[in-house]
């Protein structure tokens, strides 16, 4: 998974500036001001807007405020876990196991939903419509089966948690994970964007305020996106250091960002008040 990974558009720049500012609502001309940061057209930007608002991403607070909706996506909420990602894992016994059967014969727009939002949990195909994934997830069974709904889970797909399987058959299925994108994310990539983002900190209060702010939000937005696509495996299966310390370097970075973005949204206000 290269550094320069996530796509940045108006959409997800509207979704990323909505998610810094929290509970308080923005300006539309705030949302136009920052798409005109990176390079994006009003009209590109109202686009978005409305696509987002139109699929209940955003809520309009007043005529011309917006924030995420209440009642927002689950993947956007799922993004936003980032932070707490150490968290959301538990040591792991290699006889504890996530299954997901999967009904045949389903409607094809129904089952895509259903496989990215196993893929979103870290599950892997298996043989005969079984979906599998170590048990090592702090959630309880109950709220990781919701979430999965949430996310797009079909309704007749059965999950279940199986605590007894034979070592043979374990470690066939530790090999579905024995991918070399994998093994790179975990050795090179999560190091690499670590170090950038300990170099990006050092050298932001030294550059113009405009470069601080597209380097912050770009570097930082791809650090997350690296975090939410990581499936959480064991500490049997990679060496998971390496997230941790990008974990704690994001959090970092993201502070620091956080300061440069609300003193130039708060100077927008004042320019508007």
């Amino acid at each position: 998974m290269p550094i320069e990974c996530r796509q940045l558009n108006p959409k997800n720049v509207t979704i990323d500036i909505l998610r810094t500012a929290g509970a308080t609502p923005l300006p539309n001309q705030v949302l136009l001001d920052v798409g005109g940061i990176f390079g994006f057209s009003n009209n590109a930007m109202r686009v978005a807007i409305n696509r987002l608002m139109n699929r209940d991403i955003l809520e309009k607070t007043d005529t011309s405020h917006y924030r995420l909706s209440t009642s927002s996506d689950p993947i956007s909420e799922f993004v936003g876990n980032w932070r707490n990602a150490e968290d959301r894992v538990k040591p792991w016994q290699s006889d504890q196991w996530l299954l997901c059967h999967l009904p045949k014969s389903p409607d094809r727009s129904i089952r895509m939903r259903s496989i990215k939002a196993l893929h979103l949990r870290g599950f892997r195909q298996g043989p005969d419509n079984l979906w599998i994934r170590p048990d090592n997830l702090s959630d309880n069974f109950n709220s990781l089966e919701k979430h999965l709904r949430q996310l797009g889970l079909e309704d007749q797909a059965a999950l279940i948690a199986s605590h007894k399987l034979s070592p043979t058959l374990s470690e066939q299925w530790l090999t579905l994970w024995d991918e070399p994108e994998n093994t790179l994310t975990y050795n090179q990539h999560f190091p690499a964007m670590t170090e950038a983002l300990i170099t990006s900190q050092q050298r932001l209060a030294e550059m113009t305020t405009k470069d601080a702010m597209t380097e912050s939000f770009r570097l930082g937005s791809n650090a997350i996106h690296m975090l939410t696509k990581d499936p959480l495996l064991p500490d049997q299966l990679y060496d998971t250091q390496n997230r941790a310390l990008l974990c704690n370097a994001m959090l970092a970075y993201d502070d620091a960002g956080r300061q440069i973005w609300q003193q130039h949204i708060e100077g927008l206000f004042q320019q508007q008040s």
